[in-house]
């Protein structure tokens, strides 16, 4: 099963630079996707490299989704992104 945190990551969970950010790695996520709707993850890396973005958003973290099919997905996570809810923007 799954549990539902009632607080998001850390700021310094968030960087990619920070020793604490590897608490996340292998973590599950859940996502809502605009073409897939919410989707199951494993957050697998941390990206440090500044140049990968998401429209002008920096990269800091790559998941695998069950929807990929072994595919790499980068993310940009951000602690304001984090709700649960069922009206949730699509990423």
């Amino acid at each position: 099963g799954f549990k539902v945190v009632a607080a998001s990551p850390t700021e310094e969970q968030l960087d990619p630079t920070n020793p604490a950010s590897d608490a996340l790695i292998e973590q599950r996520i859940m996502v809502r996707f605009e073409d897939y709707g919410w989707c199951v993850g494993k957050i697998t890396a941390k990206v440090n490299d500044g140049r990968r973005t998401i429209e002008r958003d920096r990269v800091n973290f790559v998941a695998k989704f069950d929807v990929d099919n072994g595919a790499a997905t980068d993310l940009s996570l951000e602690s304001s992104m984090y709700d649960c809810s069922p009206s949730a923007e699509y990423q």
